[in-house]
């Protein structure tokens, strides 16, 4: 009997040291396991708030776009009266008649146009990003 006892406590005991082994190899996976998860969440939520973000960024070149393009819809538009005004008068024969009334004129719009077109770049420009353009003058 006492032989027999002594087996079981044997067996009783290589059993018990396999499975505390066991335990102890999971404790360390599951650690091991919980640290990349925490690593994983926190990727998560830095990836979360870039697609915010990108999302916002996104908006407002929406926006801005829709508002480029109203603009640049009006422009055409006050291009196309300016070239009908060209169309409905013979300004060959008013320049002829008129010189010096014609040549203030188109001075005169011209520098509109030029400045026009200045102002509309430099709002593309500071649209773009932080740096203006240097002017030269």
């Amino acid at each position: 009997m006492l032989l027999l006892g002594g087996i079981a406590y044997g067996a009783h005991m290589f059993i018990t040291n396999q499975l505390e082994g066991r335990i102890e190899t999971l404790q360390v996976q599951v650690d091991s396991l919980s640290q990349q998860n925490v690593a994983l969440q926190t990727a998560q939520a830095i990836q979360e708030d870039t697609i915010k973000g990108l999302e916002e960024k996104s908006k407002k070149q929406i926006v801005q776009m829709g508002q480029l393009t109203n603009r640049n819809n009006e422009l055409s538009a006050e291009r196309d009266s300016y070239m009908q005004i060209f169309k409905d008068h013979d300004l060959t024969r008013l320049a002829r008649a008129r010189p010096q009334m014609i040549e203030d004129r188109v001075n005169s719009a011209t520098s509109a146009v030029f400045r026009s077109v200045e102002e509309d770049s430099r709002e593309i420009d500071q649209a773009d990003g932080p740096e203006p353009l240097e002017q030269t003058q």
